[in-house]
């Protein structure tokens, strides 16, 4: 048998981070944004999301089609401080009910103006620019405010359509959606329509058609963390054609990046902070370091004393008993190979 040729993509990414993050995490630094103090922000920023990223990579590395590998690389990083994030404004900051919201399409035509704009001075070039927003999302009206992220289909590389738009909220649902929106962006759709009409969507895996989440009544599946054959089909036929994603890439700053991969996500993202993320300020963890963290994170909100029992999976590498950690979803031992 003559050997399957193997192609090796690299999808380089631009990671762009909005002001409603920013403010989440200078809040959660106690920052008074003096000088100084805002590079703590940033570099708390880059941390956080170089995991992020390396989350969604990992994602795509779980494709086991012995003729494709994909690799996502984190290029660039623009942190915006200011809430007027671009020159050319089409959307605008709202606040319902005491949070903040933005309309996802005029933002995504506000990102696509952007990369046109800007994005195309910056070296090297990147195939793709993904958002981060810390405001919710909605479609047209605030009442569809459920919005989890936004992708044109098929547009890696295309000078306008490479963009997402993710709300960040914890570490895995924010991977999640990345994966999700940037698979969108690869060429593929949601399980069970179109070229995806053969992939059974009960079956839940990343491109599933809303945000995965387990519960009494939805059991824990690993496939929240594979793409289905239909997925990857899609992505064979779209990078075969864009030979931009044929040249290998480097991290925005490889020394930087390699300290920050010496951590798990769950030293970054403490359980406390998981669920100041998660909820926002005044909100703690109050659960018990147990395997039962991993699928489902519980967190107490100080001024009510309530608790928050919501099955939410721990970051990766969260601890989850002696010598045990968080992968996928479950605890299992430190030992095992990742």
């Amino acid at each position: 048998n003559s050997r399957q040729l193997r192609h090796e993509y690299f999808v380089k990414i631009a990671v762009l981070i909005d002001s409603g993050i920013y403010y989440l995490y200078a809040l959660s630094l106690q920052s008074n944004d003096s000088h100084g103090k805002s590079e703590d922000v940033r570099l708390k920023i880059r941390e956080a999301y170089s995991h992020i990223i390396n989350g969604v990579n990992l994602r795509y590395k779980t494709i086991e089609d012995p003729s494709i590998s994909i690799t996502i690389i984190l290029q660039h990083f623009k942190i915006f401080q200011r809430e007027f994030l671009f020159p050319h404004k089409l959307s605008k900051v709202i606040t319902n009910k005491g949070n903040k919201y933005i309309n996802a399409k005029p933002y995504s035509g506000d990102l696509k103006h952007w990369v046109q704009t800007y994005g195309k001075k910056m070296v090297p070039a990147f195939d793709h620019a993904m958002l981060f927003t810390g405001y919710g999302l909605y479609a047209d009206s605030i009442e569809n405010n459920g919005l989890s992220g936004l992708s044109p289909y098929n547009g890696v590389c295309d000078e306008i359509k490479k963009v997402s738009i993710i709300q960040s909220t914890h570490y895995s649902r924010t991977v999640l959606t990345a994966a999700h929106e940037l698979g969108h962006n690869l060429g593929a759709m949601h399980d069970g329509t179109g070229d995806a009409n053969d992939c059974n969507p009960d079956e839940r895996f990343i491109m599933y058609f809303n945000t995965i989440t387990f519960n009494a009544s939805i059991p824990y599946s690993r496939n929240a963390w594979l793409f289905s054959t239909c997925s990857v089909e899609s992505f064979k036929k779209t990078l075969i054609t864009k030979d931009f994603v044929k040249v290998k890439g480097l991290a925005y700053d490889m020394d930087e990046w390699m300290l920050f991969m010496k951590k798990e996500p769950g030293d970054v993202f403490n359980p406390s902070m998981q669920c100041f993320i998660l909820y926002g300020h005044d909100h703690v963890f109050d659960g018990v370091l147990d395997e039962t963290i991993c699928h489902r994170l519980s967190c107490k909100n100080l001024k009510t004393r309530k608790t928050i029992n919501r099955y939410s999976s721990a970051a990766e590498g969260t601890s989850c008993g002696t010598n045990k950690w968080c992968i996928e979803g479950r605890c299992v031992s430190k030992d095992r190979n990742r």
